[in-house]
């Protein structure tokens, strides 16, 4: 069979990188160890050539000649061939030595393959930031495949957030606030949520900063202005805020802002170096 199919490759040491690891990130990679010499492999070829065309996209077939990839080839531990292996999101997946007749390889593939629904939570969360109503059509046709599963409502509450339908995110983390915990982007979009409540209420930040100007020895104010400022993603000035409010009033409004800051930080998320930064500030001022 020819092998000039967009999901055949030929690939090498220079092209292993892009054609194999990268592209595995996306869909699953087969890749064929073969020589020239083999005969098993001159057998084995045209079936996984066969297969590559007939799932069309399901998976791209890498084909790596060990003569001329010999590098590769032992970073894969090849003693014999055929080999072939399966990478998905630059993993190992599985693998088999010698060969196999074409219904035992369809086996093989199917239970290397991603399901469905593996296939929609990857292709939603892969547009997330960029396309949220596109990962929000992703993810709704995943939970209609398994409305118990709690991530995937978890992924519906993050994508409607950022499409500012507060209503239906908060309905979702309320349900799921059901079992008595939150994964930490529930407690994220719940915390966003409360802030952007609390946020309504002033009128956004202009309001807000006039309230804080006509009352400024009323801390709360400050507080009202932080929720806002960190609506609109300006967190540093919103965090610097609740330091002055905690400075100034520690056992009166400054317990509030320090919920208030806990807030942001779950927003954030953990990993973010700006609540590391925030969280070593208020552990100094409170101990």
């Amino acid at each position: 069979m020819s092998n000039n199919s967009q999901w055949i490759r030929e690939v090498d040491t220079a092209s292993f990188q892009q054609e194999v690891v990268e592209e595995s990130l996306k869909v699953p990679v087969i890749v064929d160890f073969w020589a020239a010499w083999c005969e098993p492999c001159k057998q084995l070829a045209p079936l996984l050539e066969k297969l590559a065309v007939e799932y069309d996209g399901k998976f791209i077939l890498a084909k790596v000649n060990i003569e001329t990839a010999q590098e590769i080839a032992t970073a894969f531990g090849v003693s014999s061939i055929p080999y072939v292996v399966a990478l998905y999101q630059g993993q190992l997946v599985n693998q088999f030595q010698g060969m196999l007749p074409e219904a035992d390889l369809r086996t093989w593939l199917d239970s290397v393959l991603p399901s469905r629904l593996q296939e929609l939570l990857t292709s939603g969360m892969a547009v997330e930031k960029t396309d949220p109503k596109a990962a929000e059509v992703a993810y709704a046709e995943a939970a209609e495949l398994e409305p118990t599963n709690d991530l995937i409502q978890v992924r519906l509450a993050v994508v409607l957030l950022a499409q500012k339908r507060d209503d239906e995110a908060r309905a979702i983390i309320e349900k799921l606030a059901e079992r008595g915990y939150l994964e930490p982007e529930a407690e994220a979009v719940q915390s966003e949520l409360l802030l952007r409540a609390e946020a309504a209420e002033e009128g956004g930040v202009e309001q807000a900063r006039a309230a804080v100007a006509a009352n400024p020895d009323d801390y709360s104010y400050y507080l009202k202005l932080a929720d806002a400022l960190a609506v609109e993603n300006k967190h540093r000035e919103a965090l610097d805020l609740c330091i002055d409010v905690i400075t100034k009033d520690k056992l009166g409004v400054g317990l509030e802002a320090k919920e208030t800051m806990l807030q942001i930080f779950d927003t954030l998320g953990a990993q973010s170096t700006l609540v590391g930064e925030y969280r070593r500030k208020l552990a100094t001022l409170l101990y």
